[in-house]
């Protein structure tokens, strides 16, 4: 019973987690380049405020493969500004100039070019007949550390098969894989093969890059049948897919790191259906948390004779001391109540949490490693009738404790995820361990998995059945 309490006085610690540097320039932008796909560029300024952005593009002829979004005149003179920028090439080096007007009425310029160009190569497939399947070799290279996050094809009858798959380091040595096409009609196809490059310098949830070779194949109809009539497909007009990124980077599985995520994000979700979290981004640089333990429909009318619910509400507020690192510090104030039916006027069990915190999280968002450590101050306020002298009376005490949570997750496929945390509690006899599989889109995030409590502490015992599921999902809006 003991163990017990202490791992729901966990879990409410757990629930309540989940519900600038300034620059001596005038400006400063960042990311530092420009990638093939989208981007979203930060201009901050030290202290001028900005009114209005301008951009030029060099050289001009390339002018048709870049958009930008979110210049002209900025209202309100804010220190910061995004810009959207599209580029649909990979292998011209291009160049955008970014003229800033300051509210003070001076002008700075920055030059921001791509990250590097590409040798972008047409392989053709062997001529096959209708009902065939014909593979290739495609292949890309770098001269310097390059990490190849995966391949992607956007054609339905293409295929990849590697050797080993991705995500891979680059860097001297060609990596080689194949590409094959299942012919089912007659034609002249052109399909676009994507390899998704790591970014050196995530921003506005893009992690990586699209660097596309073209695939061409003709498809012959079987002796006897129609004449092929060649007809081109017009690709010119193709964009490459979105980048998916876990939308929940704010978080390693349950316990809040040093990421907070962009001005306007919410989010909404549960852990093993009966907690639930929600959170808004107020700024880019704080995340409020609302959480809680909902009561079962059966505590509702008594029938098992106890109530317990939880709630807390808290925030964090964060930034990015340097490339990769991020540090944070939050508070979080949180009851639980434990209501017994054979105690109708008595509210057997409140414990009352007041948990500062701060966190330090190094990564990006598609692998971080996080470690959150802070203090949890709690009050109990406890009915107590078991005593065999006294009568039934109420006991208040103080059990506060220090906490640390190491966490972090990896990215192993366009979709998926692994993540894990290990915590420990001062106050508590365990060191529950977590790992998950995670699944995620644009929207959501899906986690299944263990915990792990069989690690017992202080000559404590093991609970008897030491691995409990967890589910979870997040939904982000």
């Amino acid at each position: 019973m003991h163990i017990t309490k202490q791992l729901l006085v966990l879990s409410l610690l757990l629930l309540s987690f989940h519900s600038i540097s300034l620059y001596s320039q005038p400006f400063v932008v960042y990311p530092t380049h420009i990638y093939p796909g989208e981007n979203v560029l930060t201009i901050k300024s030290s202290s001028k405020g900005i009114r209005r952005i301008t951009t030029n593009i060099s050289p001009v002829q390339f002018a048709p493969f870049i958009e930008v979004g979110g210049d002209g005149s900025v209202g309100g003179c804010p220190n910061e500004h995004d810009l959207r920028v599209s580029l649909h090439k990979a292998d011209r080096n291009i160049a955008l100039t970014i003229n800033v007007e300051f509210c003070d009425g001076s002008t700075q310029a920055r030059n921001i070019g791509i990250n590097k160009t590409w040798t972008l190569d047409e392989v053709p497939l062997e001529d096959v007949y209708v009902g065939d399947t014909a593979c290739t070799e495609f292949r890309i290279g770098a001269t310097a550390p390059e990490y190849l996050d995966s391949v992607t094809i956007d054609a339905p009858n293409a295929y990849t098969r590697f050797s080993f798959p991705p995500p891979i380091q680059l860097g001297g040595v060609e990596y080689r894989y194949e590409v094959c096409f299942v012919a089912d009609r007659p034609g002249l196809y052109r399909f676009p093969v994507i390899t998704w490059m790591r970014r050196d310098e995530v921003s506005g949830g893009y992690s990586n890059y699209p660097v596309a070779d073209t695939g061409v194949i003709r498809v012959k109809p079987r002796p006897g049948n129609v004449i092929l009539e060649e007809i081109p497909i017009d690709t010119s007009q193709w964009l490459p897919p979105k980048e998916v990124t876990d939308p929940t980077t704010f978080r390693s599985v349950a316990v809040p790191n040093a990421i907070i995520p962009p001005k306007g994000r919410a989010f909404v979700g549960s852990y093993d259906v009966l907690g639930l979290t929600a959170g808004y981004a107020l700024t880019d640089n704080l995340l409020l948390f609302a959480g809680g333990a909902v009561p079962t429909p059966d505590d509702w009318g008594g029938v098992n004779g106890d109530m317990f619910g939880a709630w807390s509400l808290g925030g964090k507020g964060g930034t990015e001391l340097f490339e990769k690192f991020n540090v944070a510090g939050g508070y979080h104030f949180g009851q639980s109540t434990l209501d017994k039916e054979f105690t109708p006027d008595e509210v057997d069990s409140r414990i009352t949490l007041h948990v500062p915190y701060a966190a330090v999280s190094y990564g990006t968002d598609d692998s971080r490693v996080s470690l959150t450590g802070g203090y949890a101050f709690k009050r109990h306020s406890t009915w107590i009738t078991t005593d065999p002298v006294l009568p039934p009376l109420r006991d208040e005490y103080n059990d506060d404790a220090a906490f640390a949570v190491l966490g972090g997750d990896y990215r192993l496929g366009r979709h998926w995820k692994v993540a894990g945390e290990a915590l420990w509690m001062g106050s508590v006899d365990v060191l529950p361990i977590v790992a998950t599989g995670r699944y995620f889109t644009e929207k959501f995030a899906l986690d299944f998995g263990v915990t792990y409590a069989g690690i017992a502490l202080n000559g404590a015992e093991v609970p008897p059945i030491p691995l409990v599921p967890i589910i979870s999902a997040i939904f982000v809006f």
